[in-house]
């Protein structure tokens, strides 16, 4: 079987695989190794690798925002300096003195 060909019968194996229940989905994956000549792990493997695609289509993630003002950060950026570039374990110390 060629590898075009392989391909798309793995992807209209997918589908039903999908819908399938949990013991049809295993009469599923021997007709796949049956024909295509897979090992059952590969098969395995190849479906849930076209489930992964799929997934990876639809996800988009938005940009986080800003947690803090560019006034805050020049502030906290002299804090920083004066005090010569502590650790942010540090800083976090020496700010809480320099608030008051």
């Amino acid at each position: 079987m060629k590898l075009e060909l392989r391909m798309k019968y793995c992807e209209t194996v997918y589908r039903r695989y999908r819908k399938a229940s949990k013991e049809s989905k295993g009469r599923i994956l021997d007709e796949l190794c049956e024909v295509c000549k897979y090992n059952r792990k590969y098969a395995i493997w190849k479906l849930n690798r076209l489930r992964d695609e799929e997934r990876s289509k639809v996800r988009r993630r938005g940009k986080r925002s800003r947690k803090y003002s560019h006034e805050v950060l020049s502030i906290l950026e002299s804090v920083w300096e004066s005090s010569n570039y502590p650790s942010s374990v540090r800083l976090k110390e020496i700010v809480r003195l320099w608030l008051p």
